[in-house]
């Protein structure tokens, strides 16, 4: 039984490498660029373009800066699961997302990027605010937060097809249920992060977007 138990364990850890938060706001702007390009005023032109660019600057770039901090011997756990593990690299992600967001703000005139990348930035802040007195799951926000934000995009009209928003709630099924069997999260931090995804992206979209 321990036996299987273990191939389990390590089937999930497998799969759960790709839905890793930090990769969350790339699969957002990938979802955007080819599901809803009205909403990056990116007609279908050069998507794959736009979506390597973001990936880069949301997901390239705070990853390198995290794996240069752990070599450095400042924190040595990515799971992301504590509260003292998961501080400074939510920190680090958030201060990244905002130098990202201003340096958009004042040099390039892409409204519709900035207020993407301010409602990835409200997230991340909303963790790393929260990270500071209590343990939450960052998996579980960030997934909630994308589907939220699917969602909002759906019910105003700029997407006709439901599929988007309908994977992204099994995925975020799927990402919690995780967590939850790998003993990763408590169910209350699954909660914690759950509601916090969902209150700050729904407040924030409702007013950016």
């Amino acid at each position: 039984e321990d036996g299987i138990r273990d191939y389990k364990v390590t089937g999930v850890q497998t799969c759960a490498l790709p839905i890793y938060p930090i990769l969350m706001p790339a699969y957002l702007f990938l979802i955007l660029g080819y599901c809803y390009p009205s909403t990056l005023n990116n007609p279908g032109k050069n998507t794959w373009l736009l979506v390597s660019f973001m990936f880069t600057i949301t997901t390239a770039l705070p990853l390198i800066n995290l794996m240069l901090l752990r070599s450095m011997g400042i924190f040595n756990n990515s799971n992301l699961t504590s509260r003292q593990t998961q501080l400074l690299p939510v920190a680090t992600v958030t201060l990244i997302y905002l130098i990202i967001t201003l340096v958009f703000y004042f040099n390039f005139h892409v409204p519709h990027l900035i207020k993407f990348l301010v409602i990835v930035f409200v997230n991340a802040l909303a963790a790393s605010l929260i990270s500071v007195w209590k343990t939450i799951s960052i998996h579980s926000l960030a997934a909630v937060a994308v589907t939220t934000l699917l969602l909002h995009i759906h019910h105003s009209g700029a997407g006709i097809s439901i599929a988007p928003p309908a994977l992204a709630i099994l995925g975020c099924g799927l990402i919690m249920s995780a967590q939850l069997y790998l003993q990763k999260n408590q169910p209350t931090e699954i909660y914690a992060g759950l509601l916090t995804g969902c209150m700050v992206t729904h407040f924030s979209a409702s007013y950016f977007l």
